[in-house]
């Protein structure tokens, strides 16, 4: 059975409002982690990006980039309507890299760093407690390790965020007909 576009539900709009979770659960929101997928997912279809759009094959570029924010970022932007948009494109590939690896090594440190800390016992250098914050006790080193772990898995979504709205302006200002 074909379903009847009339009665689907529309797509989100690109300026919808997105639905707000409260701060103490913003890091096990499903819309952080998306919002961190696409992150990690950036850098290597950037990477692949450039080329293809040097190379002339501009619009899979472009739909690769849209396709990957929509999904993740529930961004949907319209295609240009001119059949000239190679230079846009190309701008993007090589404006986004350079923002795509300094996002990717902030929030993969930022993650790391969070999960390292609230782990602080199961570290291979949590052995020597003698110059570790919070020592000498593993007691105390695992408190300000944990806190400062427990502190990030707060600030982090916020991070993530601020990252991925940097990342979607440029795509909703170099890709989208708007």
């Amino acid at each position: 059975m074909i379903p009847d576009p009339a009665k689907s539900p529309p797509a989100p709009r690109a300026d919808a409002p997105r639905r707000r979770v409260p701060w103490w659960r913003m890091s096990l929101s499903a819309d952080t982690w998306r919002r961190t997928l696409y992150v990690l997912l950036a850098l290597p279809v950037g990477i692949v990006c450039v080329p293809l759009s040097i190379l002339g094959a501009s619009t899979a570029a472009a739909r690769l980039q849209r396709g990957l924010a929509a999904r993740l970022l529930a961004l949907h932007l319209a295609q240009p309507r001119s059949r000239r948009v190679d230079g846009r494109v190309i701008g993007h590939a090589l404006l986004s890299l350079p923002l795509n690896v300094v996002a990717w090594v902030l929030i993969v440190y930022l993650w790391g760093l969070a999960v390292g800390n609230l782990a602080y016992p199961l570290r291979p250098d949590s052995d020597d407690l003698a110059n570790a914050w919070g020592g000498p006790s593993l007691a105390g080193a695992w408190a300000v390790h944990g806190a400062a772990g427990l502190a990030l898995l707060f600030v982090a979504p916020w991070i993530v965020d601020a990252v991925t709205a940097v990342q979607g302006r440029l795509l909703r200002r170099m890709l989208s007909s708007g």
